[in-house]
């Protein structure tokens, strides 16, 4: 049995506002006319999709197609069709104003339903009593809706609203409101769209539906995107990819990469900041800075692009950290010797490299010289008949980020000469004198 309820912008309505059961057959007369079936599916669907332009508290509705031109049906590059439905769902005091037409001919006084308008008896339902619907139609006549392209959005008008009082959004397939609308008053509220793709040319057959479902977020008119600031850390010429997105929230939710645009609307000073497909930043800082360096980003949602907020990233670029431990060679008097001071110092927790660092003397020995040699050891010489402890210290310092250094102090122990004095026998005639060499 063929269902024929049709699309509610067949016939506008000037409702008298007398309540009871005989406004409900006033409704029902008036619309119980025409043709609509419970039409299959098309192959070639499209979604509804609505915006919000804070720029000009604008609202545009948009048909999203599922397919490209030209298509199974339609051999031309531009989509035509006739009759379309768009219904959408406000906040009870929501007015809509000002329907303005980009593509076809739309309904510029829609006829508002739900709880609580005059006339309209709906406590036999569970409607939400905060919610009410405007029910947009096109006039029949075809309208070229230009090339259609998986997945781009195709305007079709826009309107205003009264003031800014929560979100807009266009109903779903599934709407209880479909079916109450319906069953109270017999009109025909859901969303539909009707074009050469949507069935063979020729023939007598129901047109097939084409919409299919809503396509992206509801509109909101408030400013309710947040970006927050955020903080990292890394060491000198190290790059780092900083979760950006993870505090940044949409309507108290996290977004995601999916959801917004993201962009660097201000560089680092001292550094350098790009965008990564996963939504995450990758800041390099400029070879031998260390310090806090800062730089902005700039989200935007994808659904209403002219939604954006800004916010701050400070990386703070930490110096090596070097760890100097002091040494104790031991050489003899007047004996140079050379010592590996870098043999037992770190850089960030790692053995010391010597040909990433300098070397250089901080304060001088007492009783010696010292040279640093080009390997980073230094030779340290005792001046001619000192035996005792004789100390310096040393600065390590990293090559690239010079202003990063340790420093350490070298004591070298100088021993005396070892004298081992043995006895001697030497012998003589009595009365004669004898001389012996008690160093040989």
């Amino acid at each position: 049995m063929v269902k024929v309820t049709p699309p509610l912008h067949f016939k506008r309505l000037k409702l008298n506002l007398m309540k009871g059961l005989f406004t409900r057959l006033l409704i029902a007369s008036l619309l119980f006319v025409g043709f609509y079936t419970d039409a299959q599916q098309s192959t070639n669907t499209v979604g509804y999709k609505i915006t919000y332009s804070q720029t000009t508290s604008t609202y545009t509705v948009w048909v999203v197609p599922d397919y490209s031109l030209p298509s199974s049906n339609n051999p031309e590059v531009t989509e035509k069709g006739a009759t379309a439905q768009v219904t959408v769902a406000v906040p009870k005091d929501f007015v809509i104003t000002n329907i303005t037409d980009v593509r076809g001919s739309w309904e510029k006084s829609p006829l508002k339903l739900g709880p609580g308008q005059p006339g309209q008896d709906w406590s036999s339902t569970s409607l939400d009593t905060e919610t009410n619907y405007y029910v947009i139609g096109k006039s029949a006549e075809e309208t070229n809706y230009g090339s259609f392209n998986t997945g781009v959005d195709v305007a079709l008008f826009t309107f205003q609203g009264n003031s800014c009082l929560g979100v807009v959004r266009i109903i779903e397939p599934n709407e209880p409101f479909i079916v109450a609308a319906d069953n109270l008053f017999s009109l025909n509220t859901a969303n539909s769209f009707y074009s050469r793709s949507g069935q063979p040319a020729g023939g007598n057959q129901n047109p097939l539906e084409q919409f299919r479902t809503v396509v992206g977020s509801p509109a909101n008119c408030s400013l309710d995107l947040s970006a927050v600031a955020d903080n990292a850390t890394t060491s000198p010429s190290v790059p780092i990819n900083i979760s950006v997105l993870t505090n940044d929230t949409k309507n108290g939710v996290p977004i995601t990469i999916n959801d917004v645009s993201l962009v660097v609307s201000q560089n680092a000073s001292n550094g350098n900041s790009s965008i990564n497909a996963d939504g995450t930043i990758r800041y390099v800082p400029n070879p031998g800075f260390s310090g806090v360096d800062c730089f902005q980003y700039r989200i935007c949602e994808k659904d209403n692009p002219s939604v954006c907020r800004t916010a701050q990233v400070c990386v703070t670029v930490t110096g090596s950290s070097f760890v100097a431990l002091p040494d104790n060679p031991t050489t003899n008097a007047g004996a140079a010797t050379t010592t590996n001071v870098l043999g037992n110092d770190t850089k960030n927790g790692s053995p010391v490299v010597p040909s990433e660092v300098t070397v250089s003397i901080q304060t001088q020995p007492s009783n010696g010289t010292v040279l640093v040699n080009p390997d980073g050891t230094i030779k340290y010489t005792p001046n001619a008949g000192f035996a005792g402890q004789d100390c310096y210290t040393y600065k390590v310092c990293d090559k690239v980020l010079n202003t990063s250094c340790g420093t350490a102090q070298v004591c070298v122990t100088v021993t005396g000469a070892s004298f081992v004095a043995l006895p001697d026998a030497p012998t003589t005639n009595a009365g004669v004198a004898t001389t012996t060499n008690v160093l040989g």
